[in-house]
């Protein structure tokens, strides 16, 4: 990593300082090297993980974002926040406390944004705030939400946590929202896209039928940070690289890791036993599902998100995925070698 700048006058807040997204991008702006960086965080133990060589360059608040209080000790001083906390969840049992993050937690970072005069806020959305009607369907930012049965209550949850942004946004706030798409990089191999590198290689055989707008973590962080710099307010922009089939997706990994890609098809009949007997096994054990209704459901679909007004930015454009996919699994395999974690790198 080059060696990092001296910050600047610019003060910047991180929500989520310690998320996947948001821990690539405090490093991206460390190494950019023109701000002074706070980040909001909850549990130390992934501060001293994730940062341990660059952890006293960033001013670490702990708050939850449902704080207010602390909130508003976060946001003193403040000019620009990017705001990546978020809670994502596809378990029923979650749906309540994750309206309550997602939806009231930005309220309450708009309105104190609003009252200390911060200059400009990005609000990290997701595609699956865009609303989804009906399988195949082609998607942009003029889309409109609506009820349907293949949006999640995450999608709902981000839905109405824009809405808040949008709110600032009519009261006076500089505002532009990233909706990205499934983010692939190197994370903890346990979450996210990330686990399925380390199922693939553990020998799982299965594949889903449908498929998503997929791209690269330093892509969407990349893309912020040009967004927050340039002269853009109040506009979404849609951050996918390309659309993949879970097929084509698990066939990528298996051939990055030198093994057999996954060969049977999991029909939305064979989906519907398995996210059953998940929710049976969840009871009994009181661990979270492996499987649920709401993300086999989606993933016995397609959905293809337009990135048109994304590659329009000047300056910014998209890693291939398969070059992305190649290099977290050769991530992966390093991890493997060495025993320790291997990600957060530009």
């Amino acid at each position: 990593m080059d060696e990092l700048k001296r910050p600047s006058s610019k003060r910047i807040l991180v929500t989520g300082g310690t998320g996947f997204l948001g821990s690539y991008l405090l490093r991206y702006l460390l190494q950019k090297g023109d701000a002074t960086l706070r980040a909001t965080y909850r549990d130390q133990n992934k501060v001293d993980l994730l940062f341990p060589d660059i952890k006293d360059q960033i001013e670490w608040i702990a708050c939850d974002i449902l704080d207010t209080v602390g909130m508003e000790d976060a946001l003193k001083g403040i000019d620009e926040i990017y705001h990546s906390a978020a809670m994502i969840s596809f378990q029923r049992k979650d749906r309540k406390k994750m309206l309550q993050t997602n939806v009231q937690g930005t309220a309450n970072i708009v309105d104190i944004a609003l009252q200390v005069g911060v200059k400009k806020l990005l609000y990290v959305s997701s595609i699956a705030a865009l609303g989804r009607s009906k399988p195949g369907q082609k998607i942009d930012e003029k889309n409109q939400w609506e009820r349907s049965p293949y949006n999640t209550n995450y999608g709902l949850s981000k839905y109405l946590g824009e809405q808040e942004a949008w709110r600032g946004f009519a009261e006076g706030l500089d505002l532009v929202v990233v909706n990205p798409a499934m983010i692939i990089g190197s994370e903890d191999w346990e979450k996210g896209l990330a686990r399925f590198f380390k199922m693939i290689h553990d020998g799982f055989s299965f594949y889903p039928i449908g498929g998503n707008g997929m791209v690269d973590v330093r892509d969407v962080v990349e893309m912020m940070v040009i967004l927050m710099d340039g002269d853009y307010s109040g506009e979404r922009f849609i951050a996918s690289a390309n659309t993949l089939s879970y097929q084509d997706f698990f066939k990528q990994i298996a051939a990055a890791l030198s093994i057999k890609a996954p060969n049977r098809m999991i029909r939305p009949f064979i989906q519907g036993i398995l996210w059953r007997l998940a929710s049976m096994q969840s009871y009994f054990s009181g661990k979270p599902a492996f499987i649920t209704k709401e993300n086999a459901t989606q993933a016995s679909h397609i959905y293809y998100y337009q990135n048109d007004k994304s590659k329009a930015i000047p300056g910014f454009s998209y890693r291939p995925l398969a070059t992305t996919i190649l290099e977290v699994a050769q991530d992966y395999q390093t991890y493997l070698e060495k025993g320790g974690q291997q990600w957060l790198k530009f």
